[in-house]
């Protein structure tokens, strides 16, 4: 097979390839009947509450919701659309990131791959702080390289900028900042004598500043939230949960990809040795370890590295690509592609095959759990208009905001239990 663009049609294709892929995955959150589930409601509610920090994320989700509702609505695409484009926009990053360190045709191949992940298929069916630290992620990678190219005071201080904007969508952009700096240490340390790397980093904490303020001025709810589930967890962990994970991020890079990432980190030697290969490892390989010793703690989800994806497939589609191996990148594409397509369409595959949806076995069927749930919140909220035939409701986050409420008051309630505990 085939088959090569240039770089203007790689553009248009790109741009179209997208838009059908957005139109897709809006189809299937309305025919698979998908809802918010409770961390979404939790985002929801929120948004109609705007401030700099809540109990266990920092303000950036919230932020996108409410812009998202205040465009499309509150129903469930309206909730879910700007999370849900998120990931495009990170895969026009990469495009832009591949284009730089490589070719057009990279660059094209690249976007394709970050575009069909199916981490970010499945992610991107979602409203999660994930989406806006992988567009992040790889935004601040891009800006970081024109820093390097032009030590423009402009660009360093995008850099800034992105970065604080990574922070106050998810702590975890910190790990970005912190393999910047040891990138800087160990290849342009002659930067470091500059005022410009450090008016960068200065600029993204004074953008996380109001919620350092906020989380100082309500004993610091989102860092011991953090915490607690990760330093102070203790269940689980272990090479078991070491495994899990791996096997976790393996499926979602994809069978061919995952196994062709895990060629390049075995032949790490030969790669560090390609400073564009070396560069991408070093946003990837950290974030992975700094997950993968969680998983070995206690347990780590698969997610939870999910920005690291975005560098990755660059790396492995030049590997490839520079090996003339572009029939495999094809066909790795193509498998992607056939396992999103099974996920977002089990259900028809069920009935196509004439077996029994399991669910239906079930002693109460999730129609049946939604219509009792519809009663409760609706014997609260009598204004509240509710349907058994739940993804045609109007307002589907309000359905879900009361049993959130009530969970996070159940949370405050044993606050001051768990602190009794810690301090005996």
């Amino acid at each position: 097979m085939n088959v090569s663009v240039d770089a203007r049609n790689g553009v248009k294709l790109l741009l179209g390839l997208s838009a059908a892929l957005l139109a897709w995955r809006f189809w299937v959150v309305q025919q698979l009947g998908i809802t918010l589930y409770i961390d979404e409601a939790q985002y929801w509610t929120w948004a109609q509450h705007l401030d700099w920090g809540y109990f266990s994320k920092p303000p950036g989700i919230a932020g996108l919701i409410a812009l998202s509702t205040s465009l499309f609505g509150d129903g469930i695409l309206g909730v879910k659309a700007l999370a849900m484009l998120c990931y495009p926009l990170a895969a026009a990053a990469c495009w832009a990131i591949a284009h730089r360190l490589y070719d057009a045709r990279t660059a094209f191949w690249s976007a394709l791959a970050v575009l069909t992940l199916p981490m970010f298929s499945w992610l991107g069916l979602f409203v999660s702080t994930d989406a806006l630290l992988t567009l992040f992620w790889a935004l601040a990678l891009l800006a970081y390289l024109r820093a390097l190219d032009s030590d423009a005071w402009a660009d360093w201080l995008l850099l800034g900028v992105v970065c604080g904007l990574g922070l106050l969508s998810k702590y975890t952009m910190a790990a970005w900042l912190g393999a910047a700096f040891l990138h800087l240490i160990a290849f342009h340390r002659t930067r470091l004598s500059s005022a410009k790397p450090w008016a960068a980093a200065a600029l993204a904490l004074l953008i996380l500043a109001p919620n350092i303020y906020w989380n100082f001025t309500h004993d610091f709810p989102t860092l011991r939230h953090t915490a607690d589930i990760t330093v102070n967890k203790k269940a689980g962990g272990g090479f078991a949960a070491l495994g899990e994970f791996w096997a976790a991020q393996w499926i979602s890079f994809g069978p061919i990809l995952g196994s062709v990432f895990f060629i390049l980190l075995a032949q790490v030697k030969k790669s560090w040795r390609d400073e564009r290969s070396r560069l991408l490892l070093w946003f990837t390989l950290p974030l992975w370890a700094i997950v993968s010793a969680q998983a070995m703690k206690s347990s780590a989800n698969a997610n939870w590295a999910a920005p690291a994806f975005a560098p990755a497939a660059i790396a492995v589609v030049a590997w490839l690509l520079q090996r003339e191996k572009k029939r495999l990148l094809i066909a790795a594409l193509g498998l992607n592609i056939l396992l999103v397509a099974v996920v977002y369409h089990w259900q028809n595959l069920l009935v196509a095959v004439n077996v029994e949806n399991p669910a239906k076995n079930e002693p109460l069927h999730p129609r049946q759990r939604l219509g009792r749930t519809g009663q409760t919140t609706q014997t609260g909220h009598p204004g509240l208009p509710w349907h058994r035939a739940h993804r045609r409701q109007p307002h589907p986050a309000r359905a879900h905001a009361l049993r959130t409420a009530r969970h996070q008051a159940s949370r405050r309630q044993l606050e001051p239990k768990r602190r009794c505990q810690r301090s005996l």
